[in-house]
């Protein structure tokens, strides 16, 4: 276990002051549940904002429009809830229809 400072996934400001686009974020957590759900069969089951995270990798530069490379941090483990085959079959097919029409 470990400290980790960082602001929350909703702080646009310090966000921004961090030098990460927000949008960048919002791909991100969208990205990680997405793998987590479909690929691993496992989900946090308590994604608010104070369990989300925000901090720049260590290593991570900024690039040549002045933005930084985001690194989420998901807290509080307490509570994941494993998705069968169908229950995760069932999820994509609704996304598959869903996102054509967004």
């Amino acid at each position: 276990m470990e400290f980790v400072e960082g602001p929350q996934v909703n702080d646009l400001k310090s966000i921004q002051k961090l030098g990460i686009n927000p949008h960048d974020i919002a791909r991100l957590v969208s990205r990680t549940y997405a793998e987590m759900m479909f690929k691993h069969g496992f989900v946090h089951c308590d994604p608010h904002a104070a369990n989300l995270l925000v901090r720049t990798f260590p290593s991570s530069k900024s690039g040549i429009f002045g933005r930084r490379k985001p690194h989420l941090v998901l807290l509080d483990h307490g509570l994941y809830k494993q998705l069968d085959i169908s229950m995760r079959t069932n999820y994509a097919a609704l996304w598959k229809v869903i996102l054509p029409f967004s």
